[in-house]
């Protein structure tokens, strides 16, 4: 996953940081959105996410990262999730590299 539009490097304890997942789908008929999330101890998450369009082909889901969140370094695992009338499932898998922050 490369294109979230943040820094390249996230640090354990983070907090505010806007995640942005691509979904390349329009959302806008949705009745639920969230983020699913594998973290390195392959506990699983889900996050509240909001769509967030950019255009008919770009739609990301958002999240705000809390305290919490980013709890532990290695690879975080990341999942769009979605619920329409006749269809709900996740998207494509996206990994993203959670470091140890400097002391």
């Amino acid at each position: 996953m490369t294109d979230y539009g943040m820094p390249d490097k996230h640090y354990v304890g983070e907090v505010g940081t806007e995640l942005f997942l691509n979904v390349w789908q329009d959302l806008s008929s949705a009745s639920e959105v969230k983020m699913l999330v594998k973290k390195p101890d392959n506990t699983r998450h889900e996050w509240s996410a909001e769509i967030y369009p950019i255009d008919s082909v770009n739609t990301y889901l958002r999240h705000t990262i809390v305290e919490g969140d980013f709890n532990m370094s290695g690879i975080y695992e990341f999942q769009a999730w979605a619920k329409f009338a006749a269809w709900e499932g996740k998207g494509k898998t996206a990994p993203l590299m959670i470091y140890e922050r400097y002391t």
